[in-house]
């Protein structure tokens, strides 16, 4: 079945309408992505993944996935120390880089029969699983892009939905590369450059491939 993804890109400017605007736009299963203003970390997985896929925006840090229960919205999502089921409000009012806030919506239109339905059914299993710092799939912890490819990868019962491709962290000497150098050595690691994993927008720029399908 085809799958085809409607992108909105929604300016918050008031947060007091947030909620009439979650109530009645999202749905079980959107994608919500972020530019997050976490200093040297976010900016070097921007510039990193934009270099890595040739584009120059937009500039995406983080991802999560809505869930909504009746008129009440949320964010499945691996942030800060643990995968949590974070109220919409608390996400939008995070502080992000650029003024209006930007806030893109990925909605996957035609899912597989029962698809929002098994993502929903896929919190309880994923509730409390630590962030995964070491940026490394199947190790029962979770970084924010491997939570949506695991969640999705469920729903499409086992098969992939999201594509992990090798990582890169910036050529030696960038700036970039010297965040992730220092990073990875307060974990006492190498940097994993080269390892499957996946991106906010690697996930962004899929959705927006199956569209033109």
């Amino acid at each position: 079945m085809k799958m085809y993804a409607r992108i909105l890109f929604a300016a918050i400017i008031m947060l007091a309408s947030v909620g009439l605007w979650a109530r009645e736009t999202l749905k079980t299963g959107d994608l919500i992505f972020q530019d997050l203003n976490c200093p040297e970390l976010c900016d070097a997985i921007e510039a990193v993944t934009k270099a890595q896929f040739h584009v120059d925006g937009p500039s995406l840090s983080h991802v999560g996935i809505v869930i909504a229960d009746g008129r009440k919205i949320s964010v499945l999502e691996a942030y800060d120390s643990s995968v949590t089921l974070t109220p919409i409000e608390k996400v939008l009012a995070r502080p992000q880089n650029g003024s209006p806030k930007i806030i893109h919506l990925e909605s996957l239109n035609d899912l597989p029969k029962g698809f929002s339905k098994r993502i929903a059914g896929a919190v309880r299993k994923y509730m409390g699983r630590g962030y995964d710092d070491y940026f490394a799939i199947g190790n029962n912890s979770y970084y924010c892009s491997e939570l949506v490819y695991e969640i999705f990868k469920q729903a499409n019962n086992g098969g992939e939905f999201f594509h992990l491709i090798p990582m890169t962290f910036g050529e030696p000497g960038s700036k970039e590369h010297g965040v992730w150098k220092k990073y990875f050595d307060g974990l006492s690691m190498p940097i994993p450059e080269g390892r499957p994993g996946i991106s906010p927008l690697g996930i962004w720029l899929h959705a927006n491939e199956v569209n033109k399908q």
